[in-house]
């Protein structure tokens, strides 16, 4: 899902939590430090964040990667179509574990793959076709005859778990500005994992995700789509 600002962002995410979660009864209203305040019998304020596997100033972050991975197959891309080949559409995912060092030789291969792919049917290709390519984690073909075929980046979710020490860390964070926000009777702070994005996308192992805050009164993790909440305080 795409939001044209950030404050859409947590106007979609802080309705779709309070549709799963109980929260007090009052007027939520959309500010900032806290991002939310509920105004009812007591004033609550509610701090919303995100969790990413990587801070987004780290090279080997999904945030960063993703937007290589996009200009090395539209790349790729165009000069296919240059050569006035074959309709087909292809989604592209990449492994976790190499970096993209060579743009230039990535794009020049993802143009020779493109025309070997040419012979095969819809559906995942055998890893032996893109061999030579070892960026790539995945391939899928669609054979299919459209009026603009796409080639794009699909991420295959390859599995992490949510990290206690990250979350930690966010806490603490948060604590420390707690003396910017507005004055309120109590405070929340929600975690958000968006299930829809591989920069934060992690498995959540609830046996011991506890943490301890004498500032948040709440401290609520929750996982989008799937819809996981976990109380951490």
């Amino acid at each position: 899902m795409k939001y044209k600002s950030n404050y859409e962002m947590e106007e979609y995410y802080f309705n779709s939590f309070k549709e799963i979660f109980q929260i007090p009864e009052g007027v939520p209203v959309h500010r900032d430090k806290p991002d939310f305040i509920i105004d009812g019998k007591y004033k609550i304020g509610i701090e919303l964040t995100n969790y990413y596997i990587k801070d987004g100033d780290d090279l080997s972050s999904e945030q960063h990667k993703r937007c290589l991975r996009d200009r090395v197959v539209n790349n790729a891309h165009k000069k296919y179509l240059q050569e006035d080949r074959k309709s087909i559409e292809v989604s592209f995912s990449f492994s976790d574990d190499l970096e993209i060092t060579n743009p230039k030789t990535l794009t020049s291969n993802l143009l020779e793959l493109g025309r070997r792919l040419e012979m095969y049917g819809t559906g995942s290709v055998n890893k032996d076709v893109f061999r030579f390519i070892p960026e790539l984690h995945h391939v899928y073909v669609n054979q299919a005859v459209y009026n603009n075929p796409k080639w794009n980046v699909q991420q295959v979710y390859q599995g992490n778990n949510i990290c206690i020490k990250k979350l930690g860390n966010i806490l603490r964070e948060k604590e420390e500005k707690l003396i910017e926000y507005i004055d309120c009777d109590e405070y929340w702070l929600l975690i958000v994992v968006n299930f829809m994005d591989m920069a934060q996308d992690q498995e959540i192992m609830t046996g011991n995700l506890k943490l301890k805050s004498d500032m948040f009164r709440k401290v609520i993790l929750y996982r989008t789509v799937l819809n996981n909440i976990v109380e951490l305080q």
